[in-house]
């Protein structure tokens, strides 16, 4: 299948119109890094009909709160903001701002 298993691609039957709709589909749910003027920047933004679901930065060891995703939380004001870190050793919670290790953030908690 490879025109993909959504309805519009599948019906049109064309591999290139699928890529194309693959594309601007992704771009519709996942934009990425968001930087201002100052040079303040969020590596992802999910954006779901419009609205802006989720700030995301990725560190690799900081487990700091990054002041770029406080900015924009604050200026923003999604519903939440995640920060993952890949050497993080001890996740925690802040309102709607979590810092967490990638695995808890796309599998869940680890039991």
């Amino acid at each position: 299948m490879t025109v993909g298993g959504f309805p519009e691609p599948f019906l049109d039957g064309d591999n290139r119109e699928a890529r194309r709709w693959r594309r601007d589909r992704f771009d519709r749910v996942i934009k990425e890094d968001i930087r201002d003027k100052e040079g303040r920047e969020v590596d992802f933004v999910v954006v779901k009909d419009g609205k802006i679901e989720e700030l995301i930065e990725v560190k690799l060891s900081d487990d700091k709160v990054s002041p770029h995703l406080a900015y924009y939380l604050e200026k923003l004001n999604p519903p939440r903001a995640t920060q993952i870190v890949a050497r993080l050793r001890h996740p925690f919670s802040r309102g709607r701002l979590q810092i967490v290790d990638p695995v808890t953030y796309f599998h869940g908690p680890v039991e």
